[in-house]
Parts: C-alpha cells; structure tokens; sequence
C-alpha cells in the first residue's frame, strides 16, 4: 500500500514504520493516544485497511473514531485488495467498517 501511493507522489505516514521508537503498541498509555492523535491532526485523510484484525483492534477503532471527530476523509481498502494489487478506495462508513 505504502508503495502504491508513494509512486503516486503521496506522503504517507504509517504510525509503526514512522514512529515505531515512540510508539509502543503493547505499552497503552496517554503518551501513545497523543502521539496517534497528534499524527491524525497532521494527516489530509485516513486509509483504513480492513481486515479480520483490524476491525476488531481497539487502536484501529479508536484512530478512526479520532479521524471522524476532527473531520478527516476516511477511505477503506481491503486487505485481500491490497494482496492481489487491486487496489480500491471508498469512503469508509462506521456502519460498515469497524466491529464494536
């Protein structure tokens, strides 16, 4: 995915490559909530990939609540598309996105 948009001119931040000495999945605390939201803030859009995993991750779900909260365009692609390089994005909808 990354290098999918990276050769159509985006910059993309991917919060485990970008910040993975500051961000410590498995060590939640206040200091990683700001972090995330703080790179929502800087971001144009969200890409969610969707997948088993990510619908029912608590940091995915969290983020994408964030991103709606402060307006972002929220685009979806699957994960099989990605694996198969079909590539497709369309506006995320909660209702259709993440498990609660």
């Amino acid at each position: 995915m990354i290098d999918f948009l990276n050769h159509q001119k985006k910059n993309i931040y991917c919060d485990w490559i970008s910040d993975k000495d500051y961000l410590k999945r498995n060590l939640f605390c206040k200091d990683t909530v700001n972090i995330l939201e703080k790179r929502i803030q800087q971001s144009q859009a969200v890409i969610f990939v969707s997948s088993v995993n990510s619908k029912s991750s608590y940091w995915v779900q969290h983020e994408l609540e964030y991103a709606q909260k402060c307006g972002k365009e929220i685009l979806e692609v699957d994960k099989n598309a990605i694996i198969s390089n079909k590539i497709v994005f369309k506006k995320y909808k909660k209702d259709e996105g993440v498990i609660e």
